[in-house]
């Protein structure tokens, strides 16, 4: 079905005519006409409505792309630093393990405990009843 034409229109209209008569015709035009002006209205106030917060929505998602790339380049430039940067104060710029070449034997210190704790330490390997335990280098 294509758009409705001259022909068609006579045909509504005479069948209008017959239905409501000619007291009633222009009556019915102008409540016909009432609405369509109201749904063109409301068509038009929607689709405003939608815009706005199509653009709010656009607004909000730049503002989240803008704190996420600001985020993204905060956290580079910290990670730069961390890369380059000398946690134990020794003068000079810190360097991946494995260029780190060494002759000298490196001292590994325990961290301090917390005052209140108690150290764990190693079952030992005393004797039982004079038996050696078979791991020992008592033997």
């Amino acid at each position: 079905m294509g758009p409705i034409g001259w022909p068609e229109m006579v045909v509504i209209f005479l069948v209008a005519l017959l239905l409501f008569g000619p007291k009633k015709l222009p009556e019915l035009g102008r409540n016909i006409g009432k609405a369509m002006t109201e749904f063109r209205r409301a068509t038009n106030d929607l689709k405003a409505t939608f815009d706005r917060e199509m653009q709010q929505i656009d607004d909000e998602n730049r503002s989240l792309r803008e704190t996420a790339r600001d985020f993204q380049n905060d956290l580079t430039s910290y990670t730069g630093y961390l890369d380059n940067s000398d946690p134990y104060g020794t003068g000079a710029a810190s360097t991946p393990a494995a260029e780190v070449e060494s002759s000298a034997p490196e001292t590994i210190t325990a961290p301090a405990r917390p005052e209140g704790t108690v150290a764990r330490t190693a079952p030992s390997l005393e004797p039982k009843n004079g038996i050696q335990p078979e791991n020992s280098s008592a033997a």
